[in-house]
């Protein structure tokens, strides 16, 4: 059946889209903007609360709570005229409230709105999750589940974004062509074997309608959901030619839906037809719009309410982007992104390794709890993000917690969460970064360094050097026991010298207030060391107070424990900036360019400080940049 023929023309294709342009990741950073959700909010206050709470300046609910506000709202009649405010109307009045006047200024700033776009200049083949989404949505369930079908696509090469977006490898690899060929020739058996699989996925041919008219049908229709636009007369005509070669009859329906399911076109985010060109960069048409809403939003192939939306030239317009985008939000797709995203943001990619000896100890039951505290994390994302609607603050401080075993409740101090009851109150466990799974390690010992340079690195976006592993041996060495050291004289005595404290000064103060949980992350009030055979021979106290913690210029200045340090973080602008910097990383599966992206920081940045978690990715997406493209075409190779 010609196959050889055709697996060599589709790899040679695979191997001519490669991308070739490297990316800049640093950050365009200023501080002499207006923060424009204190305007906003201040705004709503004005129209909607001062006439019952005094004027702004002197209201009489300072520092009240979204939760207050929904509360008030629902309960008090005076104030059921405000049932209309939408969640983020209601963050932004509570944002204006609760900072000091005039507000902070974001980190970001818009320089050149006619840079917009730029950043998209290169061909990107789809990712093993969009391709996967994409062949699902071509093939229909029963195709895709069919058992030579995922063992083929089982062959994919990972690329998940783990680190960065670095971890994104662009360049197609040779097993990509051969496994798609594979899963392309057992489609068309399938399809030639099975006339309801055929009438479903090529519609309408049969063997008694089996015409050059009706193979055109098919490539018209089918080809135009491979290519995710319609395909042109020429493309149409160049399909019925290639059946036409392949003998025609079924074997040449087979060989045609072998090709169309091997197109590059179908691997790779094709952006080539847009042809308004301004400042260096060209408009893109509805279609490529559509594709960029789907694969951004919910990592596949556009629905066919999108595609209509194409086809009337809706997508043209912010608002109807923006509708789609939220309308996508929600699917089954799209929800799995978003965890995806928060296991890339909180690096949580794999169940907590925890010392049983710790464990122990302390009398809780190791069976099950690395994956019981994964899941804990996640469920406390998801009431966040999905059920409360929250904001970046409540993502930082909120203590709901989601103990489902007794060794969970245990460790959060809480009770085991029922149906009836799912959210506990956790006392000393505020937000993510206090959520055990990421607390714990497998050590006997905690971390004040792992934990310190997490926070400076994946939520403030700071970048450390590698420390060289002979002069961290060489000064432990010198120390001799270090279980004669609490963790946070020995953190200090290992990296006092000069050369270690440009890095550790702004490592050690951010790991420090942690110390008061454990490797398991449950509160402890004393730091015990271990012998050999388990038994604690020495505890130290626990000092979790530190000056000049550096988060931010004009931070706080000292913290006595950790929750201070996480409720300095939900106010940071520089933490919620970096917050909408990972969110830009793995959706759009790229870093950001500091001068063509800061428009879009700018906008998410400042989202981030006051409206909901859906809004920050919602404009992530739905934005002036999904318009444009870089024009590469004067540039030389």
């Amino acid at each position: 059946m010609k196959q050889l023929f055709k697996l060599i023309i589709v790899t040679a294709l695979f191997q001519s889209c490669s991308p070739g342009f490297m990316l800049d990741d640093s950050l365009s950073l200023s501080s002499s903007v207006v923060d424009f959700n204190f305007q906003k909010g201040q705004s709503l206050y004005a129209e909607k609360c001062a006439s019952c709470h005094n004027s702004f300046s002197s209201s009489t609910k300072k520092q009240r709570s979204e939760d207050q506000l929904s509360y008030a709202i629902a309960n008090q009649p005076q104030m059921l005229f405000l049932s209309s405010l939408s969640k983020d109307d209601r963050l932004l009045i509570t944002y204006a409230l609760s900072e000091p006047q005039g507000g902070k200024t974001p980190i970001y700033q818009c320089k050149d709105p006619l840079t917009r776009g730029l950043s998209s200049d290169r061909i990107r083949r789809l990712t093993k999750s969009e391709l996967l989404n994409t062949i699902h949505d071509l093939l229909g369930d029963t195709l895709y589940a069919d058992p030579t079908i995922q063992l083929k696509l089982n062959g994919l090469p990972s690329d998940q974004i783990r680190s960065g977006p670095g971890d994104f490898i662009e360049s197609p690899s040779s097993s990509l062509a051969a496994v798609l060929f594979d899963v392309s020739l057992k489609a068309s058996e399938l399809l030639s074997a099975s006339a309801t699989s055929r009438s479903s996925v090529l519609d309408p041919c049969t063997a008694s309608t089996l015409t050059d008219t009706c193979v055109r049908t098919v490539a018209q229709k089918f080809g135009s959901r491979v290519y995710r636009r319609p395909i042109s007369t020429a493309e149409a005509d160049e399909s019925v030619a290639f059946y036409q070669a392949m003998g025609g009859g079924a074997e040449g329906l087979q060989l045609l839906a072998i090709r169309l399911l091997q197109s590059p076109s179908l691997v790779f985010h094709v952006e080539a037809a847009g042809t308004t060109v301004k400042n260096g960069r060209f408009r893109l048409t509805d279609y490529e719009i559509a594709s960029r809403i789907s694969y951004q939003t919910a990592n596949t192939m556009p629905d066919s309410l999108l595609m209509d939306a194409a086809s009337r030239g809706d997508l043209q317009n912010l608002e109807s982007v923006r509708s789609h985008v939220k309308r996508l939000l929600t699917s089954q797709k799209s929800k799995e992104k978003v965890g995806d995203f928060f296991r890339y943001y909180s690096k949580l990619h794999s169940e907590p390794v925890l010392s049983t000896k710790v464990l122990n100890t302390a009398s809780i039951d190791p069976a099950g709890l690395g994956q019981a505290m994964q899941a804990e994390t996640f469920d406390f994302v998801n009431y966040v993000f999905w059920e409360k609607e929250g904001n970046f603050r409540d993502l930082m401080t909120s203590k709901a917690s989601f103990p489902r075993t007794p060794a969970m409740a245990s460790i959060l101090g809480t009770s085991i969460v029922t149906p009836q009851a799912p959210v506990s109150e956790a006392p000393n466990h505020l937000g993510l970064l206090h959520r055990p799974a990421l607390l714990s390690n497998a050590g006997e010992r905690t971390s004040p360094i792992i934990r310190g340079a997490h926070i400076r690195m994946m939520y403030l976006c700071d970048e450390l050097g590698a420390v060289p592993a002979e002069a961290v041996a060489a000064r432990e060495a010198e120390l001799g026991d270090l279980n004669a050291y609490s963790n946070r004289e020995k953190t200090t005595l290992l990296t006092q010298s000069p050369s270690c404290m440009g890095c550790h000064s702004q490592i050690n103060n951010l790991g420090f207030p942690f110390e008061g949980f454990s490797p398991f992350g449950g509160l402890r009030q004393t730091e015990p060391i271990f012998a050999a055979d388990g038994t604690i021979v020495r505890q130290f106290p626990i000092d979790p107070k530190v000056t000049d913690p550096r988060i931010e210029a004009g931070g706080p200045t000292q913290f006595n424990n950790s929750s201070e340090l996480v409720q300095a973080l939900a106010l940071s602008k520089k933490a919620q900036a970096c917050f909408a910097k990972k969110v830009f990383e793995f959706y759009k599966t790229k870093a950001v360019q500091a001068t063509n992206d800061s428009c879009l920081m700018s906008e998410t940045s400042n989202d981030a400080s006051a409206l909901s978690l859906q809004t920050v990715i919602v404009d992530s997406i739905a934005n002036e940049d999904i318009f444009w493209r870089k024009d590469t075409t004067a540039e030389t190779p």
